[in-house]
């Protein structure tokens, strides 16, 4: 099986957070799995991928950039095109989106593959509804697409890659009729649940705030928001998780993680 990461970020991104999920990524992941770094910016990185978003995603990116303006929504946009030009360029089998903001702390093995990859769907993700009853949107599907899996080989991957992309080429997306916000969550979700092709809602909690606790994902990332912790305090989290996963398993290494998360989020 031949796979794929993606992510995006901008320059400023990559020197708040996003240096370490490079850094993170390029530690634990085999070195036969390339990571592709969309941007706008002039980043000059090591061991990955880089690509100019521009270059690639315009003119639509840039048509869209113009219609949405200063919208909250804006900086999903670099996503959007991003995941759409990797999804139908990238030779791959599958392809695995990772945001920004995700740090890898535990190399991939048979049990990732296997539930992050698996046989015969379109995509594996986090699925979740809703939870505030805003003009009457509250338990509508919707999801987590922090870390999301979408199979490239499929007989519905085409449709599907169509589909999406036309959400935001019409405008659709920002239609309020249709869809709460224009975020590309709202897509995805529309785009799963309109595919042949079933996919696997790897979240047993759909009103988990924080899906990805929830899941088996838990074990190999953990998700921060930009600006609400401090990078440094990050860096040496991470650093000591990723050491716990190369020397515990099971039981012991839950402990491990509870106890170095409990430390750092007293400080």
């Amino acid at each position: 099986m031949k796979i794929a990461c993606v992510t995006s970020m901008s320059k400023e991104y990559y020197d708040t957070i996003g240096k370490i999920m490079v850094n993170s990524f390029t530690q634990v992941w085999p070195k036969n799995i390339p990571l592709y770094v969309y941007t706008e910016d002039d980043l000059d990185l090591e061991e990955v991928e880089i690509v100019d978003i521009h270059k690639t995603c315009d003119p639509n990116l840039q048509e869209y950039l113009n219609f949405i303006g200063d919208h909250f929504s804006r900086g999903f946009t670099y996503k959007v095109f991003s995941w759409i030009h990797a999804a139908r360029t990238i030779d791959a089998d599958w392809l695995l989106w990772i945001d920004a903001d995700v740090a890898c702390i535990k190399t991939p093995d048979e049990h990732f593959i296997t539930k992050m990859f698996p046989d015969n769907s379109q995509c594996a993700y986090m699925g979740t509804v809703m939870y505030k009853d805003k003009k009457g949107w509250k338990d509508k599907k919707n999801c987590d697409s922090a870390i999301l899996s979408f199979n490239m080989k499929s007989d519905d991957t085409v449709e599907f890659i169509n589909r999406f992309e036309e959400l935001y080429t019409s405008r659709k997306i920002k239609d309020k009729t249709l869809f709460p916000k224009p975020n590309d969550t709202h897509a995805f979700i529309h785009c799963i649940e309109n595919c042949v092709t079933p996919s696997v809602n790897l979240n047993p909690k759909k009103e988990a705030l924080s899906p990805l606790k929830e899941t088996f994902l838990n074990d190999y990332f953990r998700h921060f928001k930009a600006g609400r912790k401090d990078k440094t305090l990050i860096h040496g989290l991470v650093d000591k998780l990723i050491k716990s996963t190369e020397k515990l398993s099971g039981d012991k290494l839950a402990q491990r993680i509870d106890r170095v998360e409990r430390r750092f989020r007293n400080r």
